[in-house]
Formats: structure tokens, sequence, C-alpha cells
């Protein structure tokens, strides 16, 4: 079936079944599988990096290097230092490997990169039931912040401390998913809008399926977004994320 797929150009289908036949091998214990789902982050590469005392350069080349997606992972981090790239929008079908390669290359290279002497600080949300409890959770461990208004003072707080921050909306069409009625998005939208205008050192990440892009318009109606000419989906703020049929080809004879 598999074969009668790719003969067919139906390189995504292929590519499902292929992953399906993986697992069943490595359930009854024929082969090893790892499969598509999202890997943990590379906290041991980071430790013995540490311990061998590398700088933080060789860090984040090595982190880059073992996620497997070091090109995109450098053209986004390159992307994070330009002034006149406040907002980034990484799209593309589900399962290309978006979340695995934000948790397990992205954030923790951010961990290590300065951009002009400030150290950026990464700030990572899958989860959308309660978006500002958990973002003001990450941003102020000791004394956790919920609400738009104290996240916003905090920004303002890491900025004059020469502090990047990287808002990072990973599994962005959940947020959809949790809020249906558009009246319900208006808070995060608000919240977003402000952070793009007011805050300069401080950068958005959205990360989401691409059948789910549309949803953007929304915000875009919603807010006034002047700082990125209030076209959200401009190409100056859109990068492409998926796998192209050379890329599938190689992943379905790989093994």
């Amino acid at each position: 079936m598999r074969l009668l797929y790719f003969e067919q150009n139906e390189y995504l289908q292929a590519f499902h079944i292929k992953l399906e036949q993986q697992e069943i091998r490595s359930k009854y214990r024929l082969q090893a599988f790892i499969g598509a789902s999202r890997l943990q982050s590379p906290q041991q590469i980071i430790d013995r990096c540490l311990e061998s005392g590398k700088s933080k350069a060789e860090i984040v080349e090595k982190i880059e290097a073992d996620s497997g997606r070091s090109q995109d992972i450098k053209r986004i981090i390159q992307r994070i230092g330009r002034p006149d790239c406040k907002l980034t929008i990484i799209h593309g079908q589900s399962g290309v490997g978006k979340s695995s390669m934000i948790q397990s290359g992205l954030v923790p290279a951010l961990q290590f990169t300065t951009f002009e002497a400030r150290d950026v600080l990464p700030i990572l949300l899958q989860s959308y039931n309660n978006w500002a409890r958990d973002c003001g959770k990450y941003l102020r461990q000791s004394d956790p912040i919920d609400t738009p208004t104290a996240i916003l003072e905090q920004l303002r707080l890491n900025q004059d401390r020469n502090l990047l921050t990287v808002l990072i909306f990973d599994q962005f069409e959940e947020f959809f998913f949790t809020y249906r009625d558009p009246s319900g998005r208006r808070e995060l939208y608000d919240f977003l809008a402000e952070c793009l205008n007011q805050i300069s050192d401080l950068k958005i990440i959205l990360s989401l399926r691409e059948d789910y892009l549309f949803h953007l318009l929304e915000f875009n109606r919603a807010t006034n977004l002047s700082i990125i000419d209030n076209d959200i989906l401009t190409k100056k703020s859109a990068i492409t994320w998926e796998i192209s049929q050379f890329q599938m080809r190689k992943l379905l004879f790989k093994h």
C-alpha cells in the first residue's frame, strides 16, 4: 500500500503508513521506533558541553546539530536578532516536526544565545486553558503573576535588565479550540498587540498548523498591528515549515 501511494506521488499518505509499520515493528520488538513524536529537551547534551567548558556559541551549535533541523533553527534565531522582525509565524502540516524543532532545538539554543550582550529568555506555551497564568509562572517563578497587565510590566522590567524575551506560542491552533467564541480570544489578541507595539526587546513566535492560518486574520482585524503594517500574514512575518516532496522521499526510503 505504501509503495502504491508513493508511485501515485501521495507522499504524505505513504509517510503515515510507514510510521504505522514502524510502530507495529517496535511493538513486537522487531525494531526500535522513535517516530514523529516530540523529542525531549537535550539536557544531557547541554550538561556535557558545560562540563567540558564549551562556550555558549559552541553549545548552541551542538544543540542545532543534534536537533536535525540546524538550518531551520539558525534561520529563526537570525530573524529573532533582527530589529525589524518582531513577529514570526511558523506554519506547516500536522506532524512535520514543528513542535519537535521548537521544543528540542530552538528553545534550548535560545537559552545560550546572546544578541549584542543581551541574554535571551524563551517562554514556551503549548496549552491555552489559562495562558496568562502559565506565562506569568514561567516569567516569574518565585512570585508568579497571572494577569496580562502584570505580565506586560514584567516584560518591561526584563527589557530594562537588558534581557530579550521570546514568547513562543506552539500548537497555537489549540488556542482556537479552547476559545471558540471570538470574544474569548480578545484578551490574548490585545495582549499580543501591546507586546508588539510597546516593548522593543521582545519577540513573538506563533507556530500552528497551516489549515488554521486563516484564524490569524481575526487577530489582524481585532487589534492595531501598525508595528507590522497591520498585515500579520505578510511574507515578512511568516516562515513556511513543511516537508517537501524531496524530503518526504528521503524519509520514506531511509529504512
